[in-house]
């Protein structure tokens, strides 16, 4: 692609070759967005002004994970056919449930994610899917994000970087345990 006399190939920045590769790495799950995206940064981290990149401010992360908790329409989206009214909270245009007036006090630190999808079926499946980024796969068994994060900042202050409470047990018709292990790293 490099080689030729048309200008809008001239300016591209993949070539054949870089298509082959992710071809290659789809197999292992990596996809071409993936790939896009992982060259993209680390062209940023190359760059001089990536020092202009501002730093983030979070220290820490506590997911709150409700496998089979209560109903959105009943807590963080209500709607109108729900039992609770919206209250409002001290961050602009957020309403949540009438039944979290504590977490509305404090919502100006928190995120509420409503675009979560699977493409499974099945809540194990959908949980493995949701916390290691791909879906289940018997032949390759992938970290957790949590795992994963563990993994590159370490230990702060002599406490563990990632737990999970309670923990998930072999014998359970729902076992989760595989969403949250470490795998292959």
């Amino acid at each position: 692609m490099k080689s030729t006399d048309c200008q809008h190939c001239l300016g591209a920045s993949h070539t054949r070759r870089d298509f082959l590769r992710v071809g290659a790495l789809s197999f292992m799950g990596i996809s071409l967005s993936d790939f896009l995206c992982f060259r993209s940064a680390q062209a940023l981290a190359l760059t001089p002004s990536a020092a202009a990149v501002p730093q983030a401010k979070a220290q820490s992360v506590i997911l709150v994970w409700l496998e089979g908790g209560i109903s959105h329409l009943d807590s963080w989206d209500v709607k109108g056919n729900s039992g609770f009214r919206p209250i409002g909270t001290n961050a602009a245009g957020v309403q949540v449930s009438e039944i979290f007036p504590g977490v509305a006090k404090h919502m100006d630190k928190l995120s509420i994610i409503r675009s979560m999808k699977t493409d499974e079926r099945n809540h194990p499946q959908g949980t493995i899917q949701t916390l290691t980024g791909h879906r289940p796969n018997p032949a390759l068994k992938f970290p957790s994000f949590g795992s994963i994060v563990s993994k590159e900042l370490g230990l702060r202050n002599n406490m563990p970087p990632f737990a999970v409470v309670p923990t998930p047990t072999e014998g359970d018709f729902f076992n989760y345990q595989e969403a949250y292990q470490a795998a292959f790293i």
